[in-house]
This record gives C-alpha cells, structure tokens and sequence, in this order.
C-alpha cells in the first residue's frame, strides 16, 4: 500500500464526506436552545466555557462529552479540570456527563444513545482538540492529532447532520487563517487549494486548518457553523494563574528570563487572551444567536512582542533583559542545564533554524510580517459589547508576572 505524504494526506483528509448533509428537520432558533452539547470539557478553554454555561442564567442543560471507563471516571477528571482552573465545580441537574469519544465513530456511542442525543441537542460547541505545537499532523496510530482533531471535527460536523439540523461554534486558532497585505489574518476560511510542506513541524495548526476547511465545505451544504479563531491563551486575567499543563509562549517568557536574554522575532506580534475572557467571549458569542457563518478573528487591541516584555520586566521587577537575535538565545539555551533548558526543552526541535524559519514563512504565508493586533472588524461591527473583555496584551501579561513572582514565592 503505498504511503502518503503529509501534504497529500492533508488535501485527502480536506475533503467533506458526501454522507454529511443538511437534514430535513430545521435549526432551532438560539433563544430556544434546551441543550448544548460540549466538547473538550476537561481541556483549559472547555472547563472555563462549561463554567461560563451553567452561569449563563439560560437554564440549558449542558451534556459534556468526556471519555472515561465509568461515569465516577468522567465525574473525577471534570473535578480535576475545576480544580487546575481554581473553580468549584456544582452541583447541578443541568450537567450531564455522556462517557464517549469525538475520534470514534457515533462518539463511541450506542446506537440508541447516539440517536437519542443526537435528536435532543440544539446546539453544539466544539472545544476539544489535541494541543501539540510539535507533534505530527500522523504518525500512523489512532492517537495522533490527525485522529483527534481532524477525525474528531469531522464526527461533530456528521453529528450536527444527523436526525436534526444542530448550530456548531468551533473554537479554532488565529494560525489558520491566510494574510493580506499588511499582515492581517483574513477573516474567510483557508483557500482550498492552499498546499503544505510536508516537513513543516506544525501538526496542530494542520489539523485545525483542514478542521476550517471541513467547517467551509459544510456551510456551503447549509450547515449552520461559525468558526471562532482565538489567539493564544494564557491563564486567569486577574490573577494569573496558568491552570493548565505545557504552555509553550509562558514557558518561552520564563526562560527568557532565566537566561536574561529575549529572542527577536518569536514573540512579536502575538496577540494573547486570558482564559476566562476568552470563556466570556466564547460563550455570549455563542449564546447571542448574531454571529453570522463564517469566520470571526479573536484579537485584542495590542499585541505581545519582545520590548513589552523587556520594559514591564524592567520597570516592575528590575530585570535587565537584552533582545538578541534568535540563534544567540537559542544557542545560550541549548547549552545549558539549568531551569531554562527545562523549560524549553519540550519544545526544542521547534527552534531549530530549518524548522523555525520553516514555521514562521508558513505562518506569514508571504509577508514580512504578520500582525495580530486591532479589533477584528466583524467582532467589532457584530458583537462591540465583547470587545471590553479583551484587555491589552501588557496588562495581561504584568499580571501574570506577579502571579509567578509572588504567588510562586508565597509573598
């Protein structure tokens, strides 16, 4: 059998099954949702919008698809989930937990479950995603992130088809999208025919564009879906604490100022969001029933970039840090043993020149520069209510370095 190129596979994979299609029976409107079905609730994002769901005040029953052996299974890992966030999780009739899986067929589901829910559900929030700056699009098995993210996307968009038409918001990332002239992100779906490099280390950031593209193909079926690109998120906005496993840019800051030393390039223009703003965001963007099918871009007013970094550490902490080139820092990094290296060491191959420069003239596809800042303009025409829960990146970004300064230290 012969094997397939990641490129190749891709466009294979970017392609809509004809079996999805727009069923007989109607959306129903949003102010007449009774359930939502929620994925990745045990994820950063997911626990947050499952919090954000049953504080709504909109009485909706919110079934959490999570996978375990036994319910008990499921119940403990949501606890955990709270738990990392520093939330409570409630006690309410309004949670229901459905043991199943997003990359196995019907959900991993009965028929007889799959078809009960999937008659029930109004609308449906698709959160979950394996998240893997440096993984593989495939490795081959079934747990890779073409298995989760894109099989995944794939059973939400046949389970929004079946029985009855279901409205899907899908959280995706700012990466996906294509760049104008001045280094915007276009608020339209990928181009169909756009092609990869296939040695490109970007697995995560592939499965969420063919993701896109699936969600593009089944609007042009009549499938109620809105696509929401979020940009990097960190942790709380007033507190700081991170709640979650490996954060890539957190860990980059931190070892930056291990070694005193801001690399050039990787942190400018990134535009960042605290988690539960972006919770906030989520949900009353989901909930208002105004977003249009489409794509909407999720961007604060300013950005993250190498000199804001260096003046708040300077201004509220004292700390000198230089802004070198790439390689200089890298090569300080790479040579040491000490706590920067453990930070960044997850993550290595990513900065190694071939594939960093690889990554970032993919990532601007084109243009000398990508620029993440500014309200987008049909968050801002649309939804201008919203905008207020997107503070700028320095504030986020000085409250998060006095979580870890003080909260770490124990002041």
């Amino acid at each position: 059998m012969e094997v397939k190129s990641t490129s190749e596979l891709i466009s294979a994979d970017a392609v809509l099954p004809s079996d999805i299609t727009l069923p007989a029976i109607p959306a129903t409107l949003p102010m007449q949702w009774k359930r939502i079905l929620l994925t990745g609730t045990t994820g950063h994002l997911g626990v947050h919008c499952l919090d954000q769901l049953l504080e709504s005040g909109r009485n909706l029953i919110v079934y959490c698809l999570i996978c375990g052996s036994s319910e008990d299974e499921a119940k403990e890992k949501l606890q955990k989930a709270y738990a990392r966030a520093k939330l409570t999780l409630p006690e309410s009739s309004n949670l229901q937990i459905v043991l199943g899986d997003i990359s196995k067929d019907k959900l991993d589901l009965s028929s007889e479950t799959y078809s009960n829910l999937s008659g029930e559900i109004d609308a449906i929030l698709h959160c979950a995603a394996l998240v893997d700056h440096l993984s593989k699009y495939s490795d081959g098995t079934d747990s890779d992130m073409r298995t989760h993210n894109v099989k995944g996307m794939l059973n939400m968009l046949k389970f929004a088809s079946d029985h009855k038409t279901k409205y899907l918001l899908y959280t995706s990332t700012m990466g996906c999208g294509s760049v104008d002239s001045s280094g915007h992100s276009i608020e339209e779906y990928p181009d169909k025919n756009e092609t990869f490099d296939s040695e490109i280390q970007l697995g995560y950031l592939m499965t969420k564009i063919v993701g896109e593209k699936l969600a593009a193909e089944a609007t042009e079926r009549g499938l109620p879906i809105t696509t929401l690109r979020l940009p990097f998120i960190l942790g709380n906005s007033e507190t700081g604490h991170m709640g979650s496993g490996y954060n890539h840019l957190w860990s980059m800051i931190l070892a930056s100022i291990q070694i005193r030393l801001i690399p050039r390039g990787p942190f400018n223009g990134i535009a960042i969001v605290a988690v539960d703003s972006a919770a906030k965001v989520t949900i009353d963007f989901f909930l208002s029933g105004k977003a249009e099918f489409g794509v909407y871009n999720l961007t604060a007013s300013s950005s993250v970039s190498e000199q804001v970094i260096s003046d708040v550490l300077e201004r509220d902490y004292g700390i000198n840090c230089e802004v070198v080139p790439l390689k200089e820092w890298r090569d300080v990094i790479f040579e040491e043993n000490g706590p920067a290296w453990n930070l960044v060491s997850p993550v290595k191959s990513f900065y190694e020149e071939e594939q960093f420069n690889r990554s970032i003239q993919f990532l601007a596809r084109g243009q000398e520069n990508i620029q993440t800042s500014g309200f987008s303009p049909k968050m801002s025409k649309n939804f201008p209510e919203l905008c207020h829960y997107l503070e700028p990146a320095e504030l986020i970004l000085e409250r998060h370095l006095w979580a870890h300064f003080n909260v770490r230290e124990g002041n």
